[in-house]
């Protein structure tokens, strides 16, 4: 099966094409906050550099949240579209579940999180597939309630903020470099829910946080 996987939730927009087991091409664009502008257009030469089309495809994936909410409406918004007009389905996967999973054959508590900015991050963990905390927001300053108590692996973008309050706490912990979603991934585990017969897939955003809307002034 041909996968489109991408995902604009945070300010790096990344895309990869994916055959069955076999990643065919994958795109990393350092551009904050122009994914508007760029998604549309560098899946067309994603698909133009395959010699391929939308027609050609067989699964779409994105990214449902937590992250940018800008970006994840974006990201949402282009999968459906997708949809409407070539009856592919789409799977939608948890960004915290995504950068967990290049690290799924651990025997560690594997601990993600990612940056919400003030003072906040979005949180899980996970341990052989399965979910141990689940997802959500929280102060910075409530994480050390949250960390497993045993050596674990940390990664996400909020890494380092999680790590300063680790360290100071002397709890146990290997970090991991990987701070954002790897589409490559993100396409093998929209594969394996795809197929998966007991696997239940929400099809609808996950923000955890409200929209930042202020009143316009009068």
């Amino acid at each position: 099966m041909r996968v489109l996987a991408f995902d604009s939730s945070s300010n790096q927009l990344s895309l990869a094409l994916v055959e069955d087991q076999k990643i065919l091409n994958q795109t990393i664009i350092n551009e904050s906050n122009q994914q508007s502008q760029l998604l549309v257009v560098e899946i067309e030469k994603l698909l133009r550099q395959n010699n391929i089309w939308y027609q050609d495809l067989d699964l779409v994936t994105t990214i449902q949240g937590p992250g940018s909410f800008t970006g994840v409406r974006i990201g949402l918004s282009v999968a459906k579209t997708i949809h409407v007009a070539t009856k592919l389905p789409i799977i939608l996967i948890n960004a915290l579940e995504a950068i967990y999973y290049p690290h799924r054959h651990s025997n560690q508590e594997v601990f993600v999180a990612i940056d919400a900015g003030i003072g906040e991050i979005f949180i899980a963990s996970f341990k052989e597939d399965q979910e141990i905390t689940k997802s959500q927001l929280i102060k910075l300053e409530d994480v050390e309630s949250f960390l497993p108590r045993n050596d674990f692996f940390l990664c996400g973008s909020g890494k380092d903020l999680v790590a300063e309050i680790a360290s100071r706490k002397n709890i146990a912990f290997t970090i991991k470099e990987n701070s954002l979603v790897n589409c490559a991934e993100l396409a093998f585990l929209a594969l394996k829910k795809y197929h998966s017969q007991t696997t239940s897939v929400t099809q609808q955003a996950v923000y955890l946080r409200a929209p930042n809307i202020t009143q316009r002034k009068k």
